[in-house]
């Protein structure tokens, strides 16, 4: 069963990573605006008002070289930049794993992010406090665009925000997230984010996000206590599962 504890060390890393491609931009998602503010620099201050230790900020080479984002980043003197060694890479996961290893001072417990995607200050306190022993917390959506996932649940799929624990990524021998998720079946914890968006890939998604950014829509969360991948999130959630985040 997970309990909440008031006392925590994390770290938060925000990735800097996808180009956009599918929307067809020519330039990252993370500079996208929601009322003339960058998703990135939304996601920096929603982590900056949740109760996190120290922000990091990882992107490739690539990314760096372009002007606005690295010109957005400087911005931020208390953020950390750490840039990729290999311009090409095929998961964040690959990113994140580097990262860890390339700084031992990391705490030991991490909250994962992309750039694009900001959620609710609150929402990051909450999954922060979730006590954790060198596991995983992560955070499950609806989505009618992709039909299947690792843990081959049709209709729900497991995106960032994660709480990971740095040795759990240390120790992982996987090279993508579905790997990984996959290799710590037993160690993951899934929250249902019932009422925010999931990550967007089109025009159309895109403007369903900017209006959850624009509001700073608080999600209800369906906490599954359990470890492992039941099947209970093909039915219709019950009250006494909502948990308010608050």
């Amino acid at each position: 069963m997970n309990t909440v504890v008031d006392k925590f060390q994390i770290d938060a890393v925000i990735v800097v990573s996808g180009r956009g491609e599918r929307m067809e931009l020519g330039y990252s998602k993370v500079l996208l605006r929601v009322n003339n503010i960058t998703l990135l620099e939304h996601t920096i201050r929603q982590l900056e008002s949740a109760n996190v230790n120290r922000l990091f900020i990882l992107c490739d080479t690539v990314m760096y070289k372009d002007k606005e984002c690295a010109k957005l980043v400087q911005q931020y003197p208390n953020i950390t930049l750490y840039q990729r060694k290999k311009v090409k890479y095929d998961s964040t996961f690959q990113i994140l794993k580097e990262f860890i290893i390339a700084n031992h001072s990391v705490s030991s417990k991490i909250l994962f992010e992309y750039g694009h995607s900001p959620h609710p200050s609150q929402y990051y306190n909450y999954i922060s406090k979730l006590e954790m022993n060198n596991g995983v917390i992560a955070t499950l959506f609806s989505s009618s665009t992709r039909k299947d996932t690792a843990i081959g649940r049709c209709g729900k799929y497991i995106e960032p925000p994660y709480v990971i624990s740095s040795e759990l990524i240390n120790l992982s021998s996987a090279g993508r997230w579905s790997e990984f998720f996959d290799e710590n079946r037993k160690e993951t914890v899934e929250i249902d984010l019932l009422d925010a968006p999931n990550e967007f890939n089109s025009h159309d998604e895109y403007e369903k996000y900017s209006e959850y950014v624009r509001n700073n829509y608080l999600p209800r969360i369906l906490v599954d206590n359990t470890v492992g991948f039941p099947q209970r999130f093909t039915g219709v959630p019950t009250t006494k599962n909502l948990v308010e985040v608050g």
